[in-house]
């Protein structure tokens, strides 16, 4: 792949030549196969712990999302094994997996959003004794996809309730609706387990492809109310792979992540700063402001990089 540098010299995007580019057309063929492939067995318990739910409810805990959730992760594996046109490079995974959840406090994990890729990435790289623990905040327009819906569905995967707007700027979502979800959510948090989101709240959109919008301060109320490890994700490249207009992905690409601890406790953290949990808007902006920082940072090294 080659690449283009701005004039600080980072890089800012993979941009493949054009006798790469006649290759995207197999390369994205073959991807979306193997995206299919892969994901089917999950599918496939979802659909049977689905039926199963007609006589026995699923419970928050239960085997059935748990089995549809490490199969999924098994899955995204073999795809990621099988796709060797995309390259990944990752820093601090082996430490991710290793210390995630080792200070007894839940955990809460937050990346830059640039590419549907992400969430494909972000699932498979998580531990399996830890993933069963996982729930994500996801954009209610995946559960008009059919498969991700019954995959979601089943792993109980928490769905953001944007309303229709013509505003593409707009964040609005039902409001009442939402904020029984985010109980929901920060019940799921207090019980140990583990969430993930990314607090920019959609797809990275303008011309710097290395800039990380700012972090929407609400959902890190979640880390004020209950204390917290804060793990921080950045991506680079991953956009390139799967463009955040494309509707299907799987481009030849270099793609580059970084996992980062921000703190083994947000209410330490806060401490640290001078900031108390009193007021719980201003915290919770500090505590998005430093994460977002920590993954621009991330965001920066890894483009800077040579290769």
């Amino acid at each position: 792949c080659f690449h283009t540098r701005s004039r600080w010299g980072h890089l800012d995007s993979y941009i493949a030549p054009r006798e790469a580019q006649d290759m995207d057309a197999p390369a994205i063929l073959a991807f979306n196969a193997l995206l299919v492939l892969c994901t089917l067995p999950a599918f496939f318990v979802a659909k049977v712990a689905g039926w199963a739910s007609c006589v026995r409810p699923l419970r928050p805990d239960s085997f059935r999302r748990r089995a549809v959730i490490v199969v999924t992760c098994l899955g995204w594996r073999l795809l990621r094994v099988l796709c060797w046109w995309i390259t990944p490079e990752v820093e601090g995974l082996a430490e991710f997996q290793k210390s995630l959840g080792a200070s007894g406090r839940p955990a809460i994990i937050v990346a830059n959003h640039t590419s549907f890729l992400d969430s494909i990435l972000m699932v498979p790289y998580t531990p399996l004794d830890r993933i069963v623990r996982l729930k994500m905040y996801v954009s209610s327009h995946l559960m008009k996809i059919p498969v991700l819906r019954t995959l979601l569905d089943v792993m109980g995967f928490i769905v953001v309730p944007f309303t229709k707007s013509d505003d593409p700027e707009s964040f609005a979502v039902d409001r009442p609706l939402m904020e029984a979800r985010q109980q929901e959510f920060e019940a799921h948090v207090r019980a140990g387990g583990i969430a993930a989101w990314f607090p920019v709240g959609r797809m990275h959109v303008g011309d710097d492809k290395l800039a990380v919008g700012p972090f929407r301060a609400g959902g890190f109320e979640l880390a004020v109310r209950v204390d917290v490890e804060i793990w921080c994700v950045a991506f680079v490249g991953n956009s390139t792979c799967w463009p955040r207009l494309a509707t299907l992905g799987g481009r030849p690409a270099k793609i580059r992540a970084k996992f980062s601890k921000l703190c083994d406790s947000s209410w330490g953290a806060l401490e640290s700063e001078g900031a108390g949990r009193e007021n719980e808007k201003d915290a919770s902006a500090l505590l998005a402001n430093l994460a977002r920082d920590s993954v621009q940072a991330s965001v920066r090294d890894l483009a800077a990089k040579p290769g």
